[in-house]
């Protein structure tokens, strides 16, 4: 069964579509609340990022929707975690593969790919300076305007 989650981020809704089974129910806001305060006592030895991630579901019982194709096939996850909250284990997994966590409007726990930025977008924050001169003679022109 595929579960569908929206996200409204940056003003793009990003549909995410996920291949893992779902038990068709959303995160209780109570999950949620485990997740970020709940210490947990994991270790990982060269452990696969998704089982990284299972392992996580398992002991906070909270389960994580993302899409399987955003996880790097050959990333590794080691490390011990000895009583730490589960929110700040799963962020340290998953800030080396540039994925974040958030919570959507309705609850559920979702594992995306930040938005990448526009590097092409319109920044006002810029200052143009020089000086007009005319083409032929060279002479600088006093008082002209430059719109763009």
């Amino acid at each position: 069964m595929k579960m569908r989650s929206y996200i409204l981020s940056s003003a793009v809704i990003q549909f995410l579509s996920t291949t893992q089974p779902s038990t068709g129910q959303q995160t209780e806001k109570g999950n949620i609340r485990t997740l970020f305060k709940e210490r947990i006592t994991v270790e990982f030895r060269n452990t696969p990022l998704s089982k990284a991630i299972s392992i996580i579901e398992g002991k906070t019982q909270v389960h994580f929707n993302y899409l399987i194709n955003d996880l790097p096939n050959d990333h590794k996850v080691s490390g011990k975690y000895v009583n730490i909250p589960a929110n700040n284990v799963l962020k340290s997994i998953l800030d080396p593969v540039n994925l974040e966590l958030r919570i959507s409007d309705s609850g559920e726990v979702i594992i995306v790919k930040p938005p990448k930025k526009n590097t092409n977008a319109y920044d006002p924050k810029f200052t143009i300076s020089g000086y007009i001169t005319d083409a032929s003679t060279g002479e600088a022109l006093i008082g002209t305007n430059i719109y763009i």
